[in-house]
């Protein structure tokens, strides 16, 4: 693919700067082709599978110095039992369960009793995700009240100095 591409520039006189994904899919496959391409800005590879796994994005998040919602990444009922009687964060309901790669709201679920949440665990685990993978665990994190917003930007830069544009927001409404 890769090579494809570097010949299509070259047949037509194609100066590449960079690789947009237009849709969540295609953000693992971008990131690959900038990189493959030698393109000067592109997000690090070593990050790749944070961009979609909101798990591994929140980890990265707090090891970069900001809060998160406190989680728990869980592959059963009996792990979902246990950490809603080990994690005080989680052991008050509402709490919420995820597919760590869907979509937006895709696959979330804010449960207000034990028995929503187990419900919730065994709707999600095994069955194909909004990504077209195997749903093999599901996030517990707990329930933050307020509005809540999303934002993407196109960025580029290092460690010092980074440019960016906002190039839409959205508000959520959950139900």
């Amino acid at each position: 693919c890769v090579q494809e591409i570097q010949w299509l520039a070259k047949d037509n006189n194609y100066n590449i700067r960079g690789v947009v994904p237009l849709s969540e899919v295609a953000v693992e496959s971008s990131d690959t082709i900038s990189s493959c391409l030698g393109l000067v800005h592109h997000n690090p590879l070593d990050l790749l599978t944070s961009r979609r796994d909101k798990g591994l994005m929140k980890l990265a998040i707090s090891s970069a110095g900001l809060k998160t919602a406190k989680f728990v990444r869980i592959a059963s009922k009996e792990e979902l039992q246990m950490a809603i009687t080990t994690i005080p964060e989680l052991s008050t309901f509402p709490i919420v369960v995820k597919t760590p790669q869907g979509f937006s709201t895709t696959g979330v679920y804010i449960c207000h009793s034990l028995e929503e949440a187990l419900k919730a665990v065994d709707t999600l685990i095994g069955e194909v995700g909004p990504d077209g993978r195997i749903v093999q665990h599901v996030l517990v994190e707990e329930y933050i009240d307020g509005i809540e917003f999303a934002i993407n930007l196109l960025a580029c830069g290092n460690k010092d100095v980074v440019d960016f544009i906002v190039t839409d927001i959205w508000k959520y409404s959950k139900n």
